[in-house]
């Protein structure tokens, strides 16, 4: 992965970035409340059944967030490339992911990721993956 040079603004949204990828990396949940306002916004456009397109809501995501201990023995979420949309509160992400399913299958996956700050705090996530790499959910899947 590529290093990104650290941004000369009032809030480090990269390195809030980076302490993101490595709270979900650890599988944890609550830690996102530090990062993220209370009334977020996690947005999946590329959402299939049973997960959900949208998490509405500080409490809602960190619940929301509870299925990925609940899919993944081991998960790497890493920024590859971080892009600051000068005179917004904008930040692009692009990240890949690796990890462990609990079934022990491999999985991997690709972002680009929207994040949009209200101050320090992320007001908005919204995820592009592709998702044909997500493991089979439904009943009996």
């Amino acid at each position: 992965m590529s290093e990104t040079p650290t941004p000369k603004v009032e809030t480090n949204r990269f390195a809030i970035a980076h302490e993101l990828a490595a709270i979900l990396s650890d599988l944890e949940t609550e830690p996102l409340r530090k990062h993220f306002d209370e009334e977020v916004i996690m947005d999946f456009p590329f959402a299939t059944a049973p997960m959900p397109r949208r998490l509405t809501g500080v409490d809602e995501v960190v619940l929301g967030m509870k299925a990925m201990p609940a899919m993944f023995s081991k998960f790497k979420y890493e920024p590859s490339r971080l892009y600051e949309a000068p005179g917004s509160n904008v930040l692009i992400m692009e990240a890949e992911s690796r990890g462990t399913l609990l079934d022990g299958s491999d999985y991997s996956n690709r972002y680009v990721t929207i994040l949009r700050f209200n101050g320090p705090r992320v007001i908005l996530w919204r995820e592009y993956y592709d998702p044909l790499r997500l493991p089979d959910m439904s009943v009996g899947g």
